[in-house]
């Protein structure tokens, strides 16, 4: 075997080298890790000698041995002659014998002078040996880590555009097992306070369901602390943590850190190599390791944000489902058929209580049609009787190959929330979500009670019996109908036709950027007061939804539109109201909340509503700027603002009274206080404003009437 130089430096050498020796040949012959002999530059001497054999492998095995390296040989030279003499002495650096150098002449041996200074040629070539070889180590590191380094970088790029949170990780792990040459990666997150490995490459299937607690083991260890690993070899006798793969020669293990937060944990391993990982490796991994981090972060913030906007749209058709017009059970199956579309549920299920105490599926998705539909009193344990008996949401799993599943689940899925259809701590129904692959969070888990909640008027109107209720709630449906037809498209066109044009003129702010941000949000404001007087109209009776419940949602509609921070405070038992007093709660609390938002440039409001055994009294209070209240109520009319004036009047009208109390920098304190009683004798006024059409106005309009130029 030959190693072939480029350059004519060692030939140059060696033929320098023989003449000084008085030479007629010379060679320097490698041994590398005791395999066999190889010629690594001569003069004279062919490149191809054989070493493997012979009186000159005697000698160079003797002179590497320690013993004489002279004798006689029989060796061809490229000039034409035969060496018969031959001398090799050892090539060594420090205690470390590398090969040696074989001298030949072709009349006669070398004689001790020569010898000696052979013996220094010898440790010349050492040296150059050793400067050789220590610089082209210094090219390959940094070729290797050129390599390396642009790997890195081109991985980082890839981690950084990836969007997809799969393709993400699988492209990282694969990319990780390039960059560093390993033979397993893993990526494991944190969900719930537990590690779980989400992409790997190398891993045997045993190893990929690998989970740990935070503290746990060498994973557990770095996602505790933060600190990454060079490990070498199996790892035995720390106290911080353990190992559990023998095989494994070295490995990295880094954090996955975004900001001050650990997301998980990337594993870098390889099993016997020539070469071992160092600090830079380590460096490399976690600083890849920050990026895969950073965008998991962002991708998971922008995938809230879509699961968050499908929320919102199902909760808004949900709540339409009611101004439709279409028959109650026709409304639950759209509602049923929509939960599984928008949200992507494999199973979707709405179980109604009967008199009895059982649950009939009256509208589903997922399930099989010849299934039983319905859950007798005595079978209703489990998850659906604690969702039931607890009034609250609950996560179950149902295994596929469960030889008797519960009547509420469905083949498709393995996972499963229940959630209770209740309103004023009454329960008629419960839905069910279930879906295969993934538990349900904590997050969705409340989602799907939220939905359960929206839900509990439709099941309601499907047992309806009264004809009254039933042309009262078609009234309201009719009106909201209108309102959603009408005016709330109309200003839904005014909203995008301003924001088109905000966005144009964004070249010259100065001029139109404030006046078409204002009317946009003027605009943005007035759809929001249709909308909930939408929500108002379409209570069916008094016990369709509570006060507290339907406050909240109003509260919860106006932190999604405006980011004001709003607190709820209930005080006393509370007591059923007829569903035109609850109307006039609804409607003052909105209103409050809404001028507080629009007018109030506060950072925080309080909702209280109090409960006596006479009245209920509703509180809004704010931070913000405040006002002078005698000259705001005089010029509030003449001014177009009829917010204070109405919210006075649909207290008055039902016997109640309003206390504002105001003064600049000071804050505002809205007290409406509303009778039990005297309220029926009045309500008569507020229903003859919402559904008088034709009617001539009366001598002091309604607000309503107000604010539609009537």
């Amino acid at each position: 075997m030959t190693v072939e130089r480029e350059g004519e430096f060692w030939p140059t050498r060696v033929a320098m080298l023989a003449e000084l020796a008085h030479a007629d040949a010379l060679a320097i012959v490698l041994r590398p890790r005791d395999e066999s002999f190889v010629t690594y530059a001569a003069h004279n001497v062919s490149p191809e000698s054989s070493w493997r054999g012979g009186a000159q492998t005697a000698l160079l095995t003797s002179a590497l041995g320690g013993g004489p390296g002279d004798g006689a040989v029989n060796v061809p030279l490229l000039d034409g002659h035969v060496a018969t003499a031959m001398r090799a002495l050892p090539v060594a650096w420090r205690e470390h014998r590398i090969g040696a150098l074989a001298a030949f002449r072709v009349s006669g041996p070398f004689s001790d002078e020569e010898s000696t200074n052979l013996a220094r040629l010898a440790a010349l070539v050492a040296l150059e040996l050793v400067e050789e070889n220590t610089f082209w180590r210094i090219q390959r590191a940094a070729a290797e880590l050129e390599a390396r380094t642009k790997a890195s970088s081109e991985l980082q790029e890839i981690v950084r555009a990836e969007r997809d949170p799969d393709t993400l990780l699988e492209r990282a792990t694969s990319g990780l097992a390039r960059v560093f040459g390993a033979d397993g990666v893993s990526i494991m997150l944190v969900e719930n306070g537990v590690l779980s490995i989400r992409s790997s490459v190398g891993l045997p299937d045993a190893a990929k369901g690998d989970r740990k607690r935070i503290g746990e083991g060498i994973s557990g260890f770095v996602a505790k602390t933060g600190q990454p690993l060079l490990l070498r070899g199996p790892v035995t006798g720390d106290e911080r943590f353990s190992g559990n793969d023998p095989s494994i020669g070295d490995a990295l293990v880094a954090p996955l850190r975004n900001g001050d937060h650990i997301i998980g944990v990337s594993s870098v391993k390889r099993r016997e190599s020539s070469e071992h990982y160092d600090a830079a490796d380590l460096d490399a991994l976690c600083a890849i390791g920050v990026d895969i981090a950073a965008t998991l972060s962002f991708v998971g913030a922008v995938a809230r944000a879509e699961e968050d906007r499908k929320q919102a749209i199902a909760l808004y058709e949900l709540s339409r489902l009611g101004t439709l017009g279409a028959e109650p059970q026709q409304e639950l199956e759209t509602a049923v058929a929509m939960l599984g579309d928008v949200m992507h549920h494999d199973v979707v299920g709405l179980w109604v209580l009967a008199a009895d105490g059982s649950a009939e599926r009256r509208a589903f998705r997922g399930y099989d049609p010849a299934a039983p539909c319905v859950i007798p009193v005595a079978a209703m344990a489990g998850p659906f009787g604690e969702a039931f008996e607890r009034q609250h949401r609950v996560r179950a799993r149902c295994a596929i190959d469960d030889p008797v599943p519960p009547t509420w689940a469905a083949a498709p899925a393995t996972d499963y929330v229940i959630a209770p259809v209740s309103a004023q701590g009454k329960t008629i129904g419960l839905l069910v979500l279930g879906r295969a692959g993934a538990p349900y969070t904590a997050a969705e888990a409340d989602f799907a009670a939220t939905a359960a909640e929206y839900l509990f008027e439709i099941v309601r109107s499907t047992d309806a019996a009264s004809a009254d209720e039933e042309a009262t709630a078609g009234e309201r449906k009719r009106i909201a109908q209108e309102l959603h037809d009408g005016l709330a498209q109309e200003l839904t066109g005014v909203v995008l036709s301003l924001e088109g044009a905000q966005r144009a003129f964004q070249r010259n702010p100065q001029v139109l950027g404030q006046q078409l941000a204002k009317a946009t949000h003027d605009a943005r404001a007035t759809l929001a007061d249709v909308r909930q007087y939408m929500g108002a109209l379409r209570q069916s009776g008094p016990g369709d939804l509570g006060r507290p419940t339907t406050v909240a949602r109003v509260i919860d509609d106006l932190k999604r539109q405006t980011g004001l921070a709003v607190d709820m405070e209930e005080r006393g038992s509370e007591r059923e109201l007829d569903a035109d007093l609850q109307r006039v709660v609804i409607r003052i609390v909105g209103e409050a909340l809404r001028n507080v938002a629009q007018h109030a440039d506060a950072r925080r409001a309080t909702v209280t509503l109090s409960y006596s055994d006479t009245d209920v009294v509703m509180t809004v209070a704010d931070d913000g700027a405040g006002f002078d209240v005698p000259s705001t109520a005089a010029s509030a009319e003449a001014n177009g603002h009829f917010g204070l004036v109405g919210m006075r009047e649909r207290a008055e009208a039902v016997g109640g009274r309003l206390v504002v109390t105001s003064a600049p920098h000071g804050g505002t304190t809205i007290e409406a206080t509303i009778p039990y009683e005297r309220s029926r004798a009045t309500v008569g006024v507020l229903r003859a404003e919402l559904l008088a059409d034709d009617a001539s106005p009366p001598t002091r309009p309604g607000i309503l009437a107000r604010l539609f130029g009537r």
